[in-house]
């Protein structure tokens, strides 16, 4: 059930980081901006350890790798890749940046509201699954390490 906790958090910090980034844009003051904005961008990114819990406790352990792997080629596909190019054409068509900045922002408010949904849908916590590659203990100490014989042979030369 710690899952549910995870995205409770989520949606919380992603709120209130909303919420600071976009005051942080309205005020003209540059120490008034960068308080708010440090406090939201803190916020903000303080969701990408649960992001991570969540996307380690969803999956059994021999997926774990991969899981992460789809995590973050998605964070860059769907942020990194479309993010510069929509910016330029929403500042080319308003002209003015700090609208700009508040209408991108404003973002924040729909990811709240989608982790917000996420509480209420069932998870599974697959943490303690058993591994499909498990060794048993015996196998493991029948193994000869990697460096051995190569250190071996090379003290015999």
């Amino acid at each position: 059930m710690m899952s549910v906790y995870s995205v409770q958090l989520l949606s919380v910090a992603t709120f209130f980081g909303a919420i600071f980034c976009f005051a942080a844009f309205c005020f003209k003051s540059l120490y008034a901006f960068i308080a708010l904005f440090a406090i939201g961008e803190l916020l903000v990114f303080a969701t990408q350890a649960p992001v991570n819990y969540v996307c380690l406790h969803c999956v059994k352990p021999s997926m774990r790798p991969l899981s992460m792997a789809m995590s973050t080629v998605s964070i860059h596909i769907f942020g990194d890749v479309p993010s510069s190019p929509l910016v330029g054409v929403l500042q080319d068509h308003i002209s003015n940046w700090r609208v700009t900045a508040l209408i991108l922002t404003s973002v924040l408010f729909l990811a709240s509201g989608i982790w917000f949904i996420g509480i209420f849908l069932h998870s599974v916590d697959r943490f303690n699954e058993e591994n499909d590659l498990q060794v048993s203990v015996t196998d493991r100490s029948n193994t000869i390490p990697l460096l051995g014989e190569t250190t071996q042979s090379l003290i015999n030369l």
